[in-house]
């Protein structure tokens, strides 16, 4: 018998937390192995460093992809009774940039030369070299992941699309972006540090774009749509803003420059022209931010509580939501 939703959901769960064990333990390892090996720029700590951390991230990326791999067969098998059997296997996926590990793990290294070059203290070049390191433990399973994932995903004719499954601290935008139906398997993270893993949809036709249409309109009266549209017009606007400033900029140089008297009249127009469509898009970034401003607080909506969420700043919850650490 077919699994239902909750089920479903669950072995999605499941898979999404050994991923992310996967991640954090690999990039806590290499961080240990540059602790003691990346001591130095010389060639002896690299073999040495490299002797060290490439068996790490090889073994990570493998497992990850072994998992990606199994998953997708699990959760077919639960949703459809059967799974297509595919020859997938995760040692194609164990260089997910294209490249080896050895050139990979080579990378901290030419961080920390770079910076003693141009005359950063060891410390400093040091801990830049480690951050790079670092990076790499928890980019380079999720990625094995995503690509054996996929191509698991496409190797299955009923699966008719994808949705992202969100982790338990998801942000707004991570929580809209689960609402919807996709036609690609390799789904990027939205954000840096996005723990969101993708399920595949199986069935015998087209589920239509809303998949969680409860979801939406619970978002909806949230406000977390209005404010991501609002963040949305502040970017885009801001780009447009700064690229008309840059061409009132540009004329205002060339009225100045130019010995002809009637062109430095006419680019002296162009740049007051530019400069004046450049206020009125700053004024339309103003007025959304002070609407976003005033969503967050709780004015324009129902009481929300605000989560701070990193880089992407604060964020729209219902009141009452508990927050967990990630």
């Amino acid at each position: 018998m077919p699994a239902n939703d909750q089920q479903l959901l669950l072995l999605a769960r499941r898979h999404q937390d050994q991923l992310l064990a996967i991640r954090d333990r690999t990039r806590l390892t290499l961080e240990r192995l540059w602790a003691v090996h990346g001591t130095n720029p010389s060639d002896y700590q690299l073999e040495r460093w490299l002797a060290a951390a490439v068996p790490v991230l090889e073994t990570s990326t493998s497992t990850a992809a072994a998992a990606a791999i199994a998953y997708v067969s699990s959760y077919t098998i639960a949703a459809a009774g059967q799974a297509e059997r595919n020859t997938l296997t995760a040692s194609a996926f164990t260089s997910p940039r294209g490249v080896a590990a050895v050139e990979v793990l080579t990378r901290p290294f030419v961080t920390l030369r770079t910076a003693l070059s141009q005359g950063r203290p060891m410390p400093v070049a040091r801990e830049l070299a480690g951050q790079r390191a670092a990076q790499i433990g928890a980019t380079d399973p999720m990625l094995a992941a995503r690509s054996a994932g996929s191509a698991a995903m496409k190797a299955e004719p009923r699966i008719v699309g994808y949705r992202r499954v969100p982790d338990s601290g998801a942000c707004s935008f991570c929580r809209l972006a689960a609402t919807q139906r996709y036609t690609d398997s390799d789904l990027m993270p939205i954000h840096p540090g996005c723990g969101c893993t993708v399920a595949p949809i199986i069935g015998t036709k087209d589920p239509g774009q809303i998949i969680d249409r409860e979801q939406l309109k619970q978002l909806k009266a949230d406000g977390v749509i209005d404010e991501v549209s609002l963040r949305r017009k502040i970017s885009s606007t801001e780009d447009v803003a700064q690229a008309y400033e840059a061409k009132a900029k540009k004329w205002r140089e060339e009225a100045r420059t130019t010995p002809d008297q009637e062109a430095e009249t006419r680019y002296a127009k162009r740049a007051d022209s530019w400069k004046a469509k450049a206020v009125a898009r700053r004024a339309e970034v103003d007025d959304a931010r002070l609407k976003l401003k005033a969503l967050q607080s709780g004015r324009l909506d129902k009481l929300t509580t605000v989560h701070d969420h990193g880089e992407l700043g604060p964020t729209l919850y219902p009141a009452g939501t508990q927050f967990t650490t990630v």
